[in-house]
């Protein structure tokens, strides 16, 4: 897997750019349908160099949309957003809407305020002897004082954790750790962050916001760099990475592929989703009580005659929770290090919502630990499975965007794509799979998008060859109505009408 890393990679993904300029961004519709193709580009719309962009379709029952998006940032005079949409229904035209999530001088406000201000999250520590007990600032990294700081900086991972240190208690004397509360009043810029007005609100085109879908030309190819990961079917995300399509419209169909499969889970509430839905969807999977922070874990649940055993524990520190044993903060690198791992091992593990308001290169260290940790997991268990989740859009108040923007969450996200590539690890892309639902954005995407996430987790119990990719083209054929697509991974969007 190094040979695919060096850490340029990470840092060109989420590059800076100094110079504000403008852009012309146009839009390129592929589309694919019973009846013909078309490929049109759009006239352009005039946006500055930093501006983060979506696209979304106004009516997603009748078409479905799957985008590789270019968010803007990068250098060039033009850049292009590919919509891949296919047609399910006759239609002869089609339209859709370009969001502004964030005009560039908001972006450049967000990422001042991960430099400037990266404890505006603060937490807190309850520490208690005998005689005592104090509660002290606890952060990733702490403003100096002439107060003692109490270093919890993991032995193994390395990973920093500070907090002031209690009058009249020792360091060893800590006992909880929980979210202290946020700091207010940061900035003075808050006209850029108005609902309805400049933060995730429809721009309007210089053109037509629409395209005439024209009869298919010989000859013709999609002129689209960005491969797709997949689109929604009925209601189901079919993956376009050469994996068979399954539905698991019963818990029966799920008992039957996790069954002899241990599968541990960790991260942060959106991966606790899953253990969740598992717990609910399957019968026979009872959990445990073990009188553990549900926010926390460690939870545990067991389908005895299927064999089939589920965990779930809470990432390390940073953690926005209620009070729990500070006993039980566990970081990942050193769970992954204490699974025995094997052909029977299911790995998932998801961390983002948690990092947004710290500056990257502290999330690119922790994904650096947890990647460390993979490779040795793989080394001595390769036939282990290693599942990711990305982070998703979500909904935010103009106070909650300066914690929980989605341009912090793209941010790591395209990080974790690059500390990631390469490697014989599956990434359910939550961010696209949420993206292009018709659903709303949430933190906690709804069932039915979990639903789809779990299929692809289920889908994954079997391993790739030992690079990740097979040496010849995975070649499948998926027939969705009276479409039948030929998909390879060398050119996902080759497709033959037929």
């Amino acid at each position: 897997p190094d040979l695919y890393f060096h850490p340029f990679i990470i840092f060109h993904s989420i590059m800076w750019i100094e110079r504000l300029f403008v852009l012309l961004v146009a839009v390129e519709l592929l589309l694919l349908s019973r009846n013909g193709t078309a490929a049109h580009l759009l006239h352009a719309w005039t946006v500055y160099s930093r501006d983060q962009l979506i696209a979304l379709m106004p009516d997603p029952q009748k078409y479905q949309l799957k985008f590789g998006e270019k968010h803007i940032g990068d250098a060039e005079v033009v850049v292009i957003i590919h919509i891949y949409v296919i047609l399910f229904q006759h239609s002869d035209s089609l339209s859709y809407q370009v969001i502004l999530v964030h005009p560039s001088e908001a972006v450049t406000e967000l990422r001042r305020m991960n430099i400037e201000e990266p404890d505006r999250i603060f937490f807190k520590s309850r520490f208690r002897s005998s005689l005592f007990a104090r509660t002290t600032t606890c952060n990733v990294c702490l403003r100096p004082t002439e107060q003692p700081v109490c270093n919890y900086t993991d032995l193994h991972t390395g990973e920093p954790w500070f907090c002031y240190k209690p009058t009249n208690l020792s360091c060893n004397a800590r006992i909880s750790n929980y979210n202290g509360g946020y700091k207010k009043n940061l900035t003075t810029m808050e006209k850029l962050f108005q609902r309805g007005v400049n933060m995730k609100v429809s721009i309007p085109a210089s053109g037509p916001a629409s395209v005439t879908i024209l009869p298919k030309q010989k000859g013709t190819s999609s002129s689209g760099e960005s491969e797709p990961s997949g689109y929604y079917y009925q209601g189901v995300w079919r993956a376009l990475d050469g994996s068979t399509v399954h539905q698991f419209n019963t818990s029966s169909a799920i008992t039957q592929c996790l069954k002899g499969k241990v599968v541990h889970m960790y991260g942060d509430s959106t991966m606790r989703q899953w253990f969740e839905y598992l717990n609910a969807s399957l019968p026979d999977l009872k959990e445990f009580n073990l009188h553990s922070p549900k926010s926390i874990g460690p939870l545990m649940a067991l389908d005895y005659a299927n064999n089939i055993f589920v965990t779930h524990r809470a990432h390390g520190p940073p953690l926005r929770t209620v009070s729990v044993p500070s006993m039980e903060l566990h970081y990942i690198a050193n769970e992954l290090d204490n699974v025995v791992g094997g052909s029977n091992t299911v790995v998932v593990f998801g961390i983002w919502a948690h990092f947004d308001n710290f500056p990257i290169e502290f999330y690119i260290r922790r994904l650096m630990s947890i990647r460390r940790a993979v490779v040795r997991l793989l080394s001595r268990a390769p036939g282990t499975v290693v599942v990711i989740r990305t982070g998703n859009p979500k909904s935010f108040t103009p106070s909650g965007a300066f914690v929980n923007s989605d341009w912090y969450t793209f941010q790591r996200l395209k990080a974790l794509r690059a500390v990631f590539k390469g490697f014989n690890v599956h990434l359910v892309d939550a961010w696209e799979m949420v993206l292009a639902h018709h659903l709303p954005h949430n933190m906690h995407p709804q069932p039915p998008i979990i639903k789809n996430m779990i299929n692809f987790l289920v889908l994954r119990r079997k391993k790739k060859s030992a690079s990740g990719v097979s040496k010849s083209c995975l070649t499948r054929i998926v027939k969705t109505s009276k479409l039948i697509c030929l998909l390879t991974r060398q050119n996902c969007l080759k497709c033959m009408l037929k």
